[in-house]
């Protein structure tokens, strides 16, 4: 940015340049960016840093629960696999994998707590709201997806 204001109008010439610089200036970036490492103190950190400029500070258990959780949703979509691999950085240490012992435990904790609750009384409450076609379907039939987190 600093060379496109540097040269850009000489480049480019006044109508060009302006066109292009408020367009730049307008633009909206909808994205995160997401810092991990270790601060002065060798204390492990992540920072989220978002439009317009914002820094969040995240508890590293609660980043490694929601990441687990996003990564469990995410494998719902036919483009996403089953595994799952967190590293975990330490100080004076090589990185390691999480064993499954400690991926089962974090999907103990989302089976137990996190988990989406389905609504009592689906069924009936649901009931005329899917359509047959022909002798296909039928529309006492809800349909539920259940994540095996054993299968994990």
């Amino acid at each position: 940015m600093q060379d496109f204001i540097a040269v850009g109008r000489d480049k480019l010439g006044d109508v060009i340049f302006e066109r292009i610089y408020t367009q730049i200036a307008y633009q909206v970036f909808d994205c995160q960016l997401i810092l991990a490492g270790f601060d002065e103190q060798q204390i492990g950190r992540i920072l989220s840093v978002k439009n317009p400029g914002t820094v969040d500070r995240h508890a590293i258990g609660t980043t490694l629960y929601q990441t687990n959780e996003a990564k469990i949703f995410s494998s719902l979509s036919p483009n996403a696999g089953w595994d799952t691999e967190i590293i975990i950085l330490r100080v004076d240490q090589e990185p390691r994998s999480l064993n499954q012992r400690e991926m089962g435990k974090l999907n103990e904790i989302w089976n137990k707590e996190g988990r989406p609750r389905q609504p009592k009384r689906l069924d009936s409450r649901l009931k005329g709201m899917s359509r047959p076609v022909g002798s296909v379907a039928d529309t006492s039939t809800i349909v539920r997806l259940d994540l095996d987190a054993s299968a994990m």
